[in-house]
């Protein structure tokens, strides 16, 4: 059992990229590994930004031995009709080594063949490292990749040298096709501070060599040194690099992050810009430095105000030249925020909407100012319960005007946040300025969602039209590729919908959007011979509303399985009701056991009851008369026609649970639903044990037709039961 240790040294690797790196690489070690048959322990690795390692403790000295079945030819190729080997049976025996009576005959690919046993000696493990190194380079992710020099071989960055050890001598045979790439077992430590190469046997004897040159190899080690070196700032703890006692860090954990992977030893500088660029807004300041300089902000303790002071990391020790060339460069930026601020402070926010003619939305979808009409076209559907109030069209009309403004066009990132502060000193109410800064809420996965009404709103019908423009224009997402960040709005705008409990069709908005598009902007549709054609804008609506289904089903596959979410999606009332009321479904579904006859006996008869309706041409959505043989028939049953006890019995039941159902739905009783609706199943047993639908009596007929009809609303209460 010897350890085995690889170190990739490579040029600046990108902050965002480096730890899925050192992941995918440690797998593909431990992977190549197994594949390769090789016992082994303990599994330590490690990063910086010029560095990967992977140490594998207690890997086997060679292979273990191994019997492989080779499968061979079916036995009536393998043997004449006389049972003698034929030439493919006997080129089986030779390719294999071994005698006829070795052979033995077993089942493969549905037929019988021939086959035997073969006994795999072991390799040496120092043998196949370099197969095993090649496949651990080969299972390395990155978002991006180079070539350089004349070389073929792609990686996130030029490689510098590869250390590779197996029981402290170094693996022979390891070739790259970069020939002046140094292979063996020795390293560099930190570029600035360590010159002289490191013999490494091992990775304690590298972990200590590497804190001798000036590295610390672990990410987690390093964000704890710069952790705890930002909460003892106020000690004067390095030449002119401290902070007063009445100022504190605010740590970001995003940008703790970064700074983490940006040095390989961390060294914090304190600085200050001017004074007078404090009047510029917060987001303004912690942007520039946190985005752009990648410098923490200081606040006062005292008020929490934020202060003139900030906090670099370096990855060198403290030198006066390095903190005059952070507070120089910061010092510019601001220049520049000030400046841009200032001249946004003279326009006024409708003059700014006036410009957004000048902006294309989308290719073949108009400006920015006719997708600002649509959102407030949309709004106004947002929802019915609750109206469209002052504050919210005024806010839909606003929501995109600092895109205009020379701060946003400058920083980008303040979209929305310089939207609600201009609108702020604009005179507008705050409730129309926060839902400015609110609408592009919620950014990510697990961002923050709108507080507000207005918000909501707002940002629903802004994500609805990009999503529902995406598939007009044919550019939905596929595969991985999903430039607008159609996936990304859809699962906000469902968790918006969940989280404010809105009642709202969400096939209506989806339907009104695609309108909005023929009606506000003038967006003619594709023609059918158009290469991105994605149908009529009832099948594009369709295909949108199935987008948005897979979405919800994908956000709670955790709890409910995906014919649940289906099942009640379909109904279309509400995001958050059609949830719980899935998992009300399945949880109930688990409790009636194996077995499922409760739920096998309602979906039976639910798409029993389908089959009936359609042939007797009534519609399967509850309408105020069906027409049923050229005959006009009541929706509701008549009981004076009922001839046979298990359809009276049928019929009670119906007015007993049906207003249960319906109500404990509407409370937010959901299981309570569920269970109301299934009590009713042995009643449709018996009714369908004992009585005949199609009646030769019309009359009778028709109004049995009703009874369904009336049982078919009670299962749709919770759901479509076709889907489960």
């Amino acid at each position: 059992m010897k350890e085995l240790f690889i170190e990739l040294r490579v040029q600046e690797i990108p902050s965002d990229t480096l730890n899925i790196m050192e992941q995918t690489f440690c797998e593909g070690v431990t992977t190549a590994l197994k594949n390769a048959n090789l016992a082994f322990g303990k599994v330590t690795q490690g990063s910086t930004p010029r560095r990967l390692w992977v140490s594998v403790a207690n890997v086997a000295s060679e292979q273990a031995d191994a019997v492989e079945t080779v499968i061979g030819p079916p036995t009536s190729i393998a043997y004449n009709d006389d049972g003698t080997l034929s030439v493919a049976g006997q080129k089986f025996l030779q390719k294999n080594s071994v005698d006829e009576t070795d052979l033995i005959k077993t089942t493969a690919r549905g037929r019988e063949v021939v086959s035997c046993k073969k006994n795999i000696v072991g390799l040496k493990t120092v043998d196949i490292l370099p197969e095993i190194f090649r496949n651990a380079m080969g299972s390395i992710k990155s978002k991006r990749s180079m070539r350089w020099g004349r070389h073929s071989t792609e990686f996130i960055r030029p490689l510098e040298g590869v250390v590779c050890v197996f029981g402290g001598e170094p693996v022979p045979n390891i070739h790259l096709e970069q020939d002046d790439i140094p292979v063996g077992n020795t390293t560099l430590g930190h570029r600035f501070s360590s010159h002289n190469q490191i013999t490494v046997g091992g990775m304690d004897d590298y972990l200590q060599k590497m804190a001798e040159g000036g590295v610390v190899p672990s990410y987690d080690q390093r964000r704890t040194m710069i952790a705890q070196s930002l909460e003892t700032l106020n000690i004067e703890n390095a030449p002119k690099s401290f902070l007063p006692s009445t100022h504190k860090v605010e740590v970001d954990d995003d940008l703790l992050h970064e700074t983490t992977n940006l040095v390989e030893y961390p060294y914090p500088v304190v600085g200050m810009f001017h004074q007078k660029f404090l009047q510029l807004p917060k987001g303004v300041l912690t942007t520039t430095m946190k985005v752009h300089q990648r410098f923490f902000n200081t606040v006062t303790t005292a008020d929490n105000a934020i202060s003139n002071y900030f906090v670099g990391i370096s990855n060198n020790p403290f030198h006066p030249n390095i903190q005059e060339g952070y507070e120089r460069v910061i010092n510019a930026r601001l220049h520049d925020a000030l400046f841009f601020y200032e001249a946004d402070m003279q326009t006024t926010m409708d003059e700014m909407t006036e410009k957004l003619n000048g902006i294309v939305f989308m290719h073949g979808l108009g400006s920015v100012a006719q997708k600002v009409e649509r959102i407030v076209a949309l709004s106004s559907l947002l929802p019915p319960t609750l109206g469209v109030d002052v504050d919210t069209h005024r806010a839909a009309q606003l929501c995109k005007s600092d895109l205009t403004s020379a701060m946003v066009y400058e920083f980008p990132e303040l979209q929305g946040y310089m939207g609600e502060h201009y609108a702020s000193k604009g005179g507008e109410s705050p409730n129309t300025a926060l839902a400015i800064r609110e609408h592009y809420l919620p950014r990510f996965g697990d961002d923050l969602l709108p507080t507000s009404h207005e918000g909501a709103m707002v940002a629903i019908a802004d994500k609805i039209d990009s999503i529902c423009g995406a598939f007009i224009a044919g550019t939905p997402p596929t595969g991985n590729a999903d430039p607008l960040g159609i996936r990304r709005h859809s699962v906000g705008v469902l968790r918006i919908l969940q989280s404010m409990n809105y009642t709202v069709s969400l096939h209506r908005l989806i339907t009104e959007s695609i309108a909005t598009y023929r009606t506000v902007s003038n967006v003619e549709p594709l023609p059918e011979t158009h290469k991105k054609y994605m149908g009529t804008d009832e099948h594009i609506a369709d295909t949108v509303l199935k987008f948005f289904e897979t979405r919800l089903q994908a956000m709670n596959a955790d709890t409910v399985p995906p014919n649940f979410i289906q099942a009640t999606f379909q109904l279309n009332r509400n995001i958050g009701d059609d949830v719980n009321l899935a998992l009300a479904l399945y949880q109930m579904f688990q409790e009636q056991g194996d077995e499922q006859q409760t739920f096998t006996t309602i979906a039976e008869t639910f798409k029993r009851i389908n089959n009936i309706l359609k042939k007797n041409t009534v519609s399967s959505h509850t309408v105020a008369s069906h027409t049923v043989s050229n005959h006009t028939v009541a929706s509701h049953y008549d009981a004076k026609l009922f001839t046979q006890e298990e359809e009276v019995h049928l019929a009670t039941e119906l007015e007993r649970l049906l207003p249960m159902a319906q109500e404990s739905i509407r409370n937010g009783n959901h299981a309570e639903g569920v269970s109301a609706v299934l009590s009713i199943a042995p009643a449709v047993e018996g009714f369908f044990d004992k009585v005949m639908v199609n009646h030769d009596d019309e009359s009778v007929r028709a109004n049995r037709l009703a009874l369904l009809q009336q049982l078919r609303k009670l299962f749709t209460t919770v759901g479509n039961w076709e889907v489960l």
